[in-house]
């Protein structure tokens, strides 16, 4: 009843100002028009919910079946027990009932109107929903990974949504490719490529840190395999994902605004502000440590923060390394705009870096 009150509100919100201009003769009077947005907004934005209704649903099914347990023993945690069980059952067939229909209805709406294809609404869901599949498998498969060398690790409670939502996204993917012009799909596929280059950033800091400090130290730390676990498990899945997003699809699509925000913000700013924080504080330690005051602490409590410093400047020189590189290689002139807007970049984070410093240095001094 609230839905359909709902809907029934944002028609007559929307059917107001058209009739409005229709009778005023002006521009916009497009007979349909507001009703068409009003049905691809509630169309697409329940197909999006009905898809994360139903992918939970069958995710805690499948957990259920995967995993052992003995069960509630009294009465109150058998009832709620019962109560979870009915919910995901109602979020899977609802869900995937609804779903259906709405797909169904969806691609004879695309076979009727071949313009539909290019609207923002459908555009929107299936990049929303892309993505909302990859970060949820990418979380749940780094998890999987990760406990299948834990030695108390539970694999199956990560197996079955990191399945569910994997299906999700490769179906996702396989509708994205059918019914998205080329165009349509590029932010797609840039939002995808940041999301495996990021993950797989933070992998390879997090694994270089944690095996540089074993080394160093000479023993194993806490919980520092279930670390390294960890860490090289969310290596794995980012390169996986950006290896599918960037290496096999972006990085030969045309050279759109979306590629360019992923190669010169994510990839060029992203590494060298990610170097240059690495960097400040590797140097902050070395000379708080030999000119400043480091306290009571010795030397090993004091520079167990430089292993993780060190692989952010190893990280971040890498990834500026390689999206510099792409923009050479991506046939632009000497001194065309996209190397402008390249150098104008670096030149700022370079800038902003350097007034950072300046302020904490002047701060410093003038301090009592």
């Amino acid at each position: 009843a609230l839905l359909v009150a709902l809907i029934a509100v944002l028609v007559w919100a929307v059917r107001r100002p058209s009739s409005v201009r229709a009778d005023e003769g002006g521009p916009g009077a497009a007979p349909g028009a507001g009703a068409h947005s009003v049905r691809r907004f509630f169309q697409y934005t329940l197909m999006y919910a009905m898809t994360i209704l139903a992918a939970i649903g069958f995710s805690n099914l499948l957990t259920r079946a995967l995993t052992s347990s003995t069960g509630p023993t009294d009465a109150s945690s058998r009832e709620w027990e019962a109560r979870l069980l009915a919910e995901d059952v109602s979020f899977a067939l609802v869900g995937s009932l609804v779903l259906a229909v709405l797909v169904w209805w969806t691609w004879r709406t695309l076979r009727r109107d071949p313009r539909e294809s290019s609207s923002l609404g459908l555009v929107l869901a299936v990049t929303a929903t892309a993505l909302t599949a990859l970060v949820t498998t990418t979380v749940h498969l780094q998890a999987f990974i990760a406990a299948l060398v834990r030695p108390s690790g539970d694999p199956g409670t990560q197996a079955a949504p990191a399945l569910v939502w994997g299906l999700v996204w490769v179906a996702t993917w396989f509708i994205a490719a059918r019914a998205l012009p080329p165009a349509r799909q590029l932010p797609h596929r840039a939002l995808g490529s940041t999301v495996g280059l990021i993950t797989m950033t933070w992998g390879f800091t997090t694994l270089l840190s944690t095996s540089l400090q074993i080394l160093i130290t000479g023993d194993t730390l806490v919980g520092g395999r279930t670390a390294l676990a960890s860490a090289g498990a969310l290596l794995v899945v980012g390169a996986l994902v950006w290896i599918r997003y960037w290496i096999l699809a972006a990085q030969s699509d045309p050279h759109s605004t979306w590629w360019l925000l992923h190669v010169l913000v994510v990839g060029v700013a992203g590494g060298l502000l990610l170097a240059l924080t690495g960097a400040s504080l590797t140097l902050w330690d070395v000379l708080v440590w030999l000119v400043g005051d480091p306290g009571t602490r010795g030397a090993a409590s004091h520079f167990s923060g430089t292993p993780g410093h060190v692989a952010a400047v190893l990280a971040g020189v890498v990834v500026w390394w390689y999206h510099r590189a792409a923009i050479a290689g991506s046939g632009e002139g000497a001194r065309s705009e996209v190397r402008r807007v390249y150098e104008y970049l670096v030149a700022g984070v370079a800038l902003a870096a350097s007034a950072a410093g300046t302020g904490t240095l002047v701060v410093a001094l003038i301090a009592p």
